[in-house]
């Protein structure tokens, strides 16, 4: 289901857009509340997309050793203070730059981990992501490709019920108008 925010900053624009242009974004939904406005189904979906794009599974091999599968990833922190770097490893390795942020599931929202609202901090993050997904950082998302990324659990860790403390609805056909 694409959801379309019909005001702010992103009016016109789904969700999966965001995700792949401006992640922050949604951090910044969820920390100021703002999704708690939407009807209860299209706030459903939105954060049954949310949980998606918390928990990714990273095709290939760890950056790091490459010979075991991608199971978390580290934010290396650049000297301007936001993110510099994002390094996909394995449960058992860690990226050789340094400073970096503690493991994590591979995620969208992390961008902002070492500067709030790090529009850069997410740009980077965004173009690790789609370099190891499509193998080119610069590849070009249509709103059809977006919504079948979403829709593919092989992009995906298996998400155990309440993992976020949000209900797991199945996603459905159609466009959705949110009200953000």
């Amino acid at each position: 289901m694409a959801i379309v925010l019909n005001h702010g900053k992103h009016q016109g624009k789904t969700l999966e857009w965001i995700l792949f242009h401006d992640s922050g974004y949604v951090s910044y939904i969820l920390e100021k509340k703002i999704d708690k406005q939407l009807p209860p189904q299209l706030r459903l979906g939105f954060y049954d997309l949310v949980k998606r794009a918390s928990h990714l599974k990273v095709p290939g091999l760890c950056r790091s050793c490459g010979t075991k599968p991608i199971t978390r990833m580290f934010l290396v922190n650049h000297i301007s203070g936001g993110l510099g770097d994002v390094v996909f490893c394995c449960g058992q390795c860690e990226p050789t730059e340094r400073p970096f942020s503690e493991p994590m599931i591979p995620s969208f929202l992390r961008g902002d981990y070492f500067r709030n609202y790090d529009k850069t901090g997410n740009k980077i993050l965004i173009k690790a992501i789609k370099l190891a997904y499509f193998g080119n950082p610069s590849v070009k998302m249509s709103q059809e490709r977006m919504e079948e990324f979403f829709d593919n659990p092989n992009n995906f860790m298996l998400i155990q019920e309440n993992i976020l403390k949000i209900p797991n609805p199945p996603l459905s056909d159609g466009i959705a108008v949110g009200y953000f």
